[in-house]
This record gives structure tokens, C-alpha cells and sequence, in this order.
């Protein structure tokens, strides 16, 4: 029976998503900021997997893996070993030269998950801080590429103040050339109040 594995990389990200642990566990941060892996240890870790262990995903509960000072180097390690892979990112504010380069690499054994709640006008509103032009541009050069990921997939969180976007997303997903437009409900409506401002909790209030 294969197995999966998956590695934070780095506890770097340029978003403030309210129901994250980013900041939920913000006065915690001295306990879970550990910064980002080295490559020569994430290197060394992947040549002693077991065998079981069919693909590696790049996830995280406090960073994105795009963060990573060194992620073109993390992905070449991931490649080099030939194993399936699979990556969950925002795509978000990394310059237009990342995205060129991470072209340049062999990603036909991946599963690329884009994390987007919404469009140019809403996504902002849960991802803080994401710069939507910046996410169009990773969008366009990963599914454009020669050799792009087996799967590429839009993850679409559903709050209320998104919903009434959802057939214009999948168009959008269409224009884009993603494989597969995933739109899930929001649970975290209840846990998000006890963090948001009032002004905002109307955002998230399903009827």
C-alpha cells in the first residue's frame, strides 16, 4: 500500500488569512516560527524514505512553500527523486522571474493545488494581503508550461460574500486551462468570528 508524506517547508507566508494559525496562534509564534528548512537536511530526508512512500506534498498549517528562500532548490530536490509530488500554494506575490523559472523545470509528476477564494475583486477579502495580478500570472505560466503538472487544480472556498461568483470562477478556471475547479462551502464561519473585527463578520455570516 503507497504512502504519502508531507513536509512544511517553511513557516513563511506573505498572506494574513484571519482563520489561519498564522493568526489565530499569533501569541504562539515564537513556538511555530521556525523559518524554513534547509535543503541539504529536506535533501537527505528524501533519500531515506520508505519505500511505501509514493508521493511528497508540499503543504503547510503556517506557511507556503512558494515562501521558501530556497524553493526553486526544494523543487528541484523533490524532482530529482522521482517521486509523485503534489503542492497546495495561494500563488501569490512572488514576482513575475520566480514564476519564469519554476517554468523551466520538469513538473509532469505533480498535482499543483491553487488555493483561490474568489476573483480580482473578492479573493482579498480571506487572503489578505494576495495581489491578484500576481496570481494571474502564476496561473497562466504553470498551465502554460511545456511541461506542466499532471493535475492542476483551483481550490475555491465558498463564504457568502464569494458565492454568487462561483459560475464566473469556473469560467475563469476554463480561461485558464485548470483541470479541475474544486468549489468547498466555508466551515470555519463560527471560528472565524472570535477573530475578525465586527465590521467584518457580516462577511462571513451564512443566512
Amino acid at each position: 500500500m503507497s504512502k504519502n508524506i508531507s513536509y512544511e517547508t517553511t513557516t513563511v507566508c506573505s498572506l494574513a488569512c484571519p482563520g489561519c494559525q498564522r493568526m489565530t496562534k499569533e501569541k504562539y509564534k515564537s513556538d511555530w516560527d521556525k523559518g524554513d528548512i534547509p535543503v541539504d537536511i529536506f535533501e537527505k530526508s528524501l533519500i531515506g524514505l520508505d519505500p511505501k512512500i509514493s508521493q511528497v506534498n508540499l503543504t503547510g498549517c503556517y506557511g507556503d512553500a512558494i515562501y521558501h528562500k530556497q524553493f526553486l532548490d526544494i523543487l528541484d530536490a523533490v524532482i530529482n527523486s522521482g517521486l509523485y509530488w503534489m503542492i497546495t500554494t495561494c500563488g501569490a506575490n512572488r514576482p513575475p522571474s520566480f514564476w519564469d523559472n519554476v517554468a523551466t523545470r520538469d513538473l509532469s509528476r505533480a498535482r499543483w493545488i491553487f488555493s483561490i477564494d474568489g476573483l480580482a475583486d473578492t479573493n482579498h477579502i480571506y487572503r489578505k494581503n494576495a495581489r491578484w495580478e500576481t496570481i494571474d500570472y502564476a496561473v497562466r505560466v504553470i498551465t502554460g508550461m511545456d511541461k506542466k503538472p499532471r493535475r492542476i487544480e483551483w481550490k475555491y472556498i465558498v463564504f457568502p460574500y464569494n458565492e454568487h461568483q462561483v459560475e464566473q470562477a469556473k469560467q475563469q478556471a476554463k480561461e485558464w486551462n485548470v483541470d479541475f475547479f474544486d468549489p468547498v462551502k466555508s466551515d470555519r464561519s463560527n471560528l472565524l468570528y472570535q477573530y475578525l473585527p465586527i465590521a467584518e463578520q457580516e462577511l462571513y455570516a451564512w443566512e
